[in-house]
């Protein structure tokens, strides 16, 4: 194999080094201090009737110059069968429901500064052609400046599951919160 020609060689050097460039320039304009903070699905209850399984997030990413935003809080849950917690428990529409409580911290200690209303799901799986869509509930916040003013914040989930006489969850108060997240 013969070596490169001076010519070629010095072209395709030039080559990178502008790529390479192009590519450190880019990531400095579209990198910001933002983040997600999220609980994970976790189980949160687990009865002889019902597995109750949620998330939590607050999101606050401002975007770059001319970039995509994304500020905001979102809380969903999901029934299971009870023990295994393996598989949806189909329910009637409306049977669960879930609320998103924002938290922000004050002087050392959490304060509520919003609560938002109950938002209701079930009625089992929906499909559109192969794609199956677990039952859920959720509830999301959308931003454009802090909701409560600048600070550290977390969102709480508070998932709820009618059992044919009351809402599981709520005699024990169960509630899942998102990791703190800086808001400016």
């Amino acid at each position: 194999m013969s070596p490169i020609p001076p010519t070629r060689h010095a072209l395709r050097t030039a080559i990178t080094a502008a790529l390479t460039l192009a590519l450190t320039t880019l990531l400095a304009f579209t990198t910001t201090a933002a983040f997600a903070a999220e609980s994970g699905r976790q189980t949160v209850k687990n009865s002889d009737r019902v597995c109750m399984q949620a998330n939590a997030e607050f999101t606050w990413n401002p975007g770059s110059p001319g970039g995509f935003a994304v500020k905001q809080a979102s809380v969903e849950m999901f029934a299971l069968n009870p023990g295994s917690c393996q598989g949806t428990l189909t329910l009637p529409a409306r049977s669960m429901r879930i609320r998103l409580d924002l938290y922000k911290l004050e002087n050392g200690s959490w304060t509520r500064c919003q609560r938002g209303q109950w938002e209701y799901g079930g009625g089992g799986d929906t499909r559109s052609g192969d794609i199956v869509y677990e039952q859920t509930a959720t509830s999301r916040q959308v931003y454009s400046t802090p909701p409560c003013g600048p600070g550290t914040y977390r969102a709480r989930a508070l998932p709820r599951v009618w059992n044919g006489s009351a809402w599981e969850g709520e005699a024990e108060n169960i509630t899942l919160d998102s990791p703190e997240m800086n808001a400016t």
